[in-house]
């Protein structure tokens, strides 16, 4: 591997983990003006000497964990279906979340979770002890405390409750004395803000059920049993567009011209100074393109932990053409290195004159293509998350509006990347015999990757923002296979014969070549993205694709040639077999930015 290349990933790699410490980081405040309204059924459970309240759904699965404000007693409703408002507090990973409930109703139907905003604290009741010496500035109250030893008020007839675990069961007509726009009603308090932050910090949609409020929005999130942090929903897909680079080729000179009035066995050899190179002796199908990445997925199961998701990722084709073209008054020609025995000490530098004055006239054209692709399905499950309400990302959350999920990636990558190389020379001999040459050499290289693939994907999220990492090694076999081609149509006086062979593509060299090798492939990508409806994200990133192992077409072609083995109806070949072909192995990355939109249904 390339120093170069080393450095490269090393760098991109201590960016992205230093990236992904500082988005954990982060973290907000309770924004104490929203009320959580959840419903379920109240149990209470004792655990370690200590008794606790806690929310059950309807497949008795814990939810949240209730404790009191002021004088409500969470007892009066042990076993029975209520609907709950409160102020929401997050706790460690894998703990129940709190609710310091604020009022308890009673309810015949189905709750589903939801904010709303309303004032800090419930209105003021007479059977509450006001006790609260820090708040200073609360509002004067025309009500008078109730003395701790005065009687208590004429409820209707009740059981006693005590400490003990074992509590009477309720009259199912009990309903506590409205005193208060806080006690066991129906109707929640009118809300005192807007649903919707100006800030944007909190995206809303429509309640499930209509309420009392349904002429707001109010977002709902999901239930605090449905797992890892992540969409909602059970079916994502991203769609990107790519500006993106890659490694070119280098390929030798292959076109070259001199100066007017060379000599013919100096015109277009290399090394002389009146040779000046047209095309070749630089690198080739590297430039930057677009293109574009596809990401779909779905989930298994509710609870968000494990997925199967699907991606492709697809560049547009690097093409290349030059073409060269002279009617006997410049010259143009095509160098090669002849080491014919014949030659004997002449051996060396030489060419192959498409067009020289008063002798030949033709054209010389060269096309080549890049292409890449990837595609990879492969598992996805949580292993580590900390989302305080559950939320997608960019949804605002009472007790913690940010947190983050890891998950694990598993499965399959296949990965293609193709070279081809075509140069066609037309030539007139304009002396007697006249004659006509048509020499086309093909070169074509081809890599193929499959294999195994593992990896993470980091999710961060805070408010309306959300930042993605994902760190990918892939471990399998590269099929690397060269073709080379060439031919040669000769005619002369109506005469036409076809040979096996070109001028850089000779039977010495030509066929196809194949073989496989160990390779690791590497890839990692961020993403910044920012919700703009419930359901959309728009998203914007950079991506880096590292193949180690090669074969590219530049590496294939061979300026050294017998020119025995050059078709001639009237020469017979000897000596060396040149040109030859052996592999050569090198590195290929792709890199560069994105931007695009992510939908979830």
């Amino acid at each position: 591997m390339d120093r170069n290349y080393r450095s490269t990933i090393v760098c991109h790699l201590s960016i992205w983990l230093l990236l992904m410490l500082g988005l954990q980081a982060f973290a907000t405040e309770t924004d104490p003006s929203l009320r959580l309204v959840v419903g379920g059924r109240l149990q209470r459970v004792s655990e370690n000497g200590r008794v606790q309240y806690r929310l059950v759904d309807q497949q008795d699965k814990a939810t949240y964990e209730l404790s009191a404000r002021g004088p409500l007693e969470l007892a009066n409703f042990l076993g029975e279906q209520v609907e709950v408002v409160g102020t929401l507090h997050a706790r460690g990973p894998g703990e129940l979340r709190e609710i310091r409930a604020a009022r308890v109703t009673r309810t015949d139907r189905v709750v589903p979770a939801h904010f709303v905003r309303g004032s800090a604290d419930p209105p003021e009741s007479p059977f509450r002890q006001v006790a609260d010496q820090q708040n200073s500035e609360r509002r004067p109250s025309p009500l008078q405390p109730i003395p701790l030893d005065a009687p208590p008020p004429d409820f209707p007839d009740l059981p006693a409750f005590t400490d003990s675990p074992e509590l009477p069961e309720l009259s199912e007509t009990f309903n506590a004395p409205e005193t208060s726009d806080w006690s066991d009603s129906s109707e929640l308090p009118p809300l005192t803000d807007p649903l919707i932050n100006d800030s944007g910090s909190v995206l809303l949609q429509n309640p499930r059920e209509p309420r009392a409020w349904e002429d707001y929005d109010v977002y709902q999130p999901p239930p605090a049993n449905s797992g890892a942090c992540g969409p909602q929903h059970w079916i994502w897909g991203k769609s990107e567009l790519l500006y993106w680079t890659r490694t070119s080729t280098r390929i030798p000179a292959l076109a070259t011209t001199s100066d007017p009035g060379t000599p013919q066995q100096d015109a277009g050899v290399l090394g002389l100074p009146t040779t000046t190179v047209l095309f070749g002796d630089e690198r080739i199908l590297g430039s930057t393109t677009d293109g574009f990445r596809w990401v779909t997925g779905a989930w298994f199961e509710p609870s968000r932990r494990l997925g199967l998701q699907f991606e492709t990722i697809g560049l547009s084709d690097v093409d290349l053409h030059f073409r060269g073209e002279s009617n006997g008054v410049d010259i143009l020609a095509r160098p090669f290195t002849n080491v014919d025995p014949a030659l004997g000490p002449a051996q060396g530098p030489d060419s192959e004159l498409i067009s020289f004055p008063n002798v030949t006239a033709g054209s010389l054209t060269i096309d080549g293509r890049n292409r890449f692709r990837s595609y990879g399905l492969v598992l996805r499950g949580n292993i580590r998350f900390n989302n305080g309400c559950f939320y997608e990302p960019g949804r605002s959350c009472v007790g913690n509006p940010s947190g983050y999920r890891l998950d694990l990636l598993g499965g399959y990558r296949y990965l293609s990347l193709r070279d081809d190389l075509a140069i066609r020379s037309l030539t007139a001999v304009s002396v007697t015999p006249q004659a006509g040459f048509d020499v086309l050499d093909e070169f074509q290289s081809s890599n193929n990757f499959q294999g195994g693939e593992l990896g993470l994907l980091y999710q961060y999220y805070r408010n309306r923002w959300a930042f993605d990492g994902d760190l990918r090694l892939a471990l399998g076999r590269t099929e690397q296979s060269v073709a080379i081609a060439g031919s040669t149509d000769f005619s002369m006086v109506g005469v036409e014969n076809a040979f096996d062979g070109g001028l850089l593509a000779l039977p010495t060299n030509a066929g196809t070549y194949s073989r496989k090798e160990t390779d690791l492939i590497t890839e990692f990508g961020l993403t910044v993205g920012y919700l703009l409806t419930s359901n959309l994200k728009i998203t914007g990133g950079y991506r880096f694709v590292y193949w180690p192992r090669v074969v590219r077409v530049g590496d294939a072609i061979d300026l050294t040639v017998n020119g025995s083995y050059i078709p001639d109806p009237m020469g017979t070949p000897a000596g060396p077999l040149e040109p030859s072909f052996a592999f050569k192995s090198t590195s290929f990355w792709t890199q560069g930015i994105s931007l695009g939109l992510d939908y979830r249904w």
